[in-house]
């Protein structure tokens, strides 16, 4: 086991103000599993690693991040943070926009608000985006006409 990976025990049982003995236990093995570990004759799994993340995450964040690597994940995935947000939603929209604007030959102005109507009307009728854009692409139905009497 890395020198590395033995601090990170030792920092997270100073956070947690846990001894050696306890370390193990508080992650699911033994007393002396907890003291091979810090002496580097094993490693914990992946998952007590995680679980150890969890357990320091509110006392040390940054050690939190660094056992939670070790465990092969990250903070966001172990649920601990919030996911860091993707391209900004104002962005995403207007490149929706923009699609629907080209495939009419119109301008991006011209579309947003018939799109936001159209949006606003499927949301209030309960249907989802895929349900929406799956009737859309449906070959549509021919028009019959009335026959007058």
């Amino acid at each position: 086991m890395a020198a590395s990976l033995t601090l990170l025990l030792l920092r997270a049982r100073h956070v947690l103000d846990l001894t050696q003995s306890q370390l193990g236990p508080k992650l699911g093995s033994s007393e002396r599993t907890s003291q091979r570990w810090e002496r580097g004759e094993s490693t914990p799994l992946p998952s007590q690693l995680q679980d150890l993340a969890a357990l320091v995450y509110a006392g040390d964040p940054d050690l939190a991040g660094e056992l939670a690597v070790q465990g092969g994940s990250t903070l966001e995935a172990l649920g601990l943070v919030p996911p860091t947000p993707g391209p900004e939603v104002a962005h995403v929209v207007d490149s929706i926009v923009c699609a629907a604007a080209e495939a009419i030959d119109l301008s991006p102005r011209a579309v947003r608000s018939a799109l936001s109507a159209a949006f606003t009307r499927a949301r209030r009728l309960g249907l989802s985006l895929d349900v929406v854009e799956e009737t859309l692409r449906a070959p549509q139905k021919p028009e019959t006409t009335r026959k007058k009497s």
